[in-house]
């Protein structure tokens, strides 16, 4: 654990500001924060806790499996590491915990440097992660230059889309796929299902800087809305919905440009559904930050399998602790 017998105060500031301003995306500083705080379930910590039989590797089965074993000592990682550019840098790190060995590498190289190792040794977990739980042997160089390139997508996106947010926004942006949002905020996917005659079905999905869908709710209304009002309605209940489960910060996200739009410029009208905007307009300023911004109908997919569920006799269905396994899948892919 990352404490103040190894570091001091200032030093463990300035860790943590390493670790959550990589640049990459979060769920890179998330696994890097994991590992600070020895929180990965490799053998040692699993055989300490009486949980695993014993502590040796589960790859090579020679040593104790530590997070720097893992990462950085073992064959399977030596090979990736000797392989590339910072074998020599890795190969001259002191053996001491990964914290301060992490600070030594941000020592002796730049944050991009440090990115890529992090991104390297993200890969090299995962490929861990495949043989262990799935028994499954992947090509490491691939996987790991798949990596790579996601953060380097990641990078090249947020550069365009993310800006320092720090009240109450509007952000009209456009994207052809799902992104995370930064940290501290929730993305609130949004859709309307018309069922002609019959009801319009509403679909939110809620989702966290890992991609964890954290809520999936449908309402079913009968009316006879179009689809503008009907996307509109959609955006207020996902605003409803993120309200009453407590969450301050939202990304809004719907594949309806005009609807988008015209939350984002707010105009004068007499029509239902201009009085629907109006209460959008006052739902967006009791949150912290109010964010909204357009995808593209392909990354709107799970929302778009939301607005469609059953809610069977009731004419609400939220799902907060169980998520339906069709949705998590389809949530899976926004990631991959």
């Amino acid at each position: 654990m990352l404490g103040r017998a190894q570091v001091g105060s200032d030093e463990e500031s300035d860790m943590w500001k390493l670790v959550w301003n990589l640049g990459g995306p979060p769920k890179l500083s998330h696994f890097v924060w994991q590992a600070c705080k020895g929180s990965m379930a490799v053998r040692g910590e699993l055989f300490r806790r009486h949980i695993a039989l014993d502590d040796l590797c589960s790859c090579c089965g020679l040593e104790v499996e530590t997070i720097n074993h893992v990462l950085f000592e073992c064959e399977v990682a030596k090979h990736i590491w000797d392989g590339s550019n910072f074998a020599s840098l890795i190969n001259g790190c002191p053996s001491v915990s990964f914290p301060r060995r992490l600070r030594w590498i941000a020592s002796k190289v730049s944050i991009d440097e440090v990115r890529c190792i992090l991104t390297m040794a993200w890969g090299i977990w995962f490929c861990r992660n495949k043989f262990v739980h799935d028994q499954t042997k992947v090509d490491a160089p691939s996987t790991i230059a798949g990596f790579l390139k996601l953060v380097d997508d990641y990078r090249a996106y947020s550069g365009k889309v993310f800006a320092p947010i720090t009240t109450t926004q509007y952000a009209c942006l456009s994207s052809s796929s799902w992104v995370p949002p930064p940290s501290g905020i929730v993305k609130v996917n949004i859709d309307a299902h018309i069922m002609e005659g019959e009801y319009v079905g509403l679909g939110v999905v809620i989702r966290d800087m890992a991609g964890v869908v954290l809520v999936a709710a449908t309402r079913r209304i009968k009316v006879g809305w179009n689809a503008c009002t009907s996307e509109a309605a959609a955006a207020r209940y996902g605003m409803q919905v993120a309200r009453r489960c407590g969450y301050n910060s939202i990304w809004l996200e719907s594949d309806a440009l005009n609807v988008v739009k015209a939350i984002d410029r707010p105009t004068i009208g007499y029509s239902p559904l201009f009085l629907i905007y109006d209460d959008i307009n006052m739902l967006s300023k009791s949150f912290n930050v109010f964010v909204i911004s357009h995808v593209k109908r392909a990354g709107n997919t799970v929302a778009h399998l939301v607005a469609r569920c059953d809610t069977k006799d009731s004419s609400e269905l939220v799902c907060m602790e169980t998520i339906p396994q069709s949705i998590l899948s389809l949530a899976v892919l926004d990631l991959q």
